[in-house]
């Protein structure tokens, strides 16, 4: 990744290695460029527009204003909401923060989405004790599983 500085001072050297003889090929090869990125910047696309490239965001937010949706967020009245409902009520007491997008897109990077309360929701049902039969008729279990009864059985029940 070449600066934007480096790159406005590379053309020139270029130019001046093609007027002394030099291929364009062969000058951009010794700067580690193609030929095709040197053309790029001579017409001007000095950015890197590559995808995953790191861009300067001229409307992002501010480290404080994205603490500040976090601390709105992580409130002890609106944990249990989601941004769709935090927004409303925001708006209804005259305060704009952020829009519910830029909520989300913030909860979300902090994996705040699903629960942002001091302590988890107790979860589901664990397994079950394990039982250890010592001898006959201690341990009982049974089979749950639904069999659809067949044809032949069915006809004898109608009748």
């Amino acid at each position: 990744m070449i600066p934007a500085s480096e790159k406005e001072s590379t053309m020139p050297l270029v130019g001046e290695a093609v007027a002394s003889g030099a291929r364009k090929s062969e000058a951009c090869r010794t700067l580690g460029i193609s030929p095709r990125t040197l053309e790029r910047w001579e017409n001007g696309s000095i950015d890197d527009t590559r995808k995953g490239a790191v861009k300067r965001v001229s409307r992002k937010l501010a480290q404080h204003e994205y603490q500040e949706i976090l601390d709105v967020a992580c409130e002890p009245r609106f944990k249990d909401l989601t941004p769709h409902e935090i927004v409303p009520v925001l708006a209804e007491e005259g305060r704009y923060i952020a829009s519910e997008s830029t909520f989300y897109r913030a909860l979300r990077r902090e994996s705040l989405l699903n629960h942002r309360s001091g302590r988890r929701p107790k979860s589901g049902c664990g397994k079950p004790p394990e039982l250890l039969a010592t001898g006959p008729n201690q341990v009982w279990s049974w089979d749950i599983t639904w069999r659809a009864p067949s044809s032949q059985q069915c006809q004898g029940r109608h009748n």
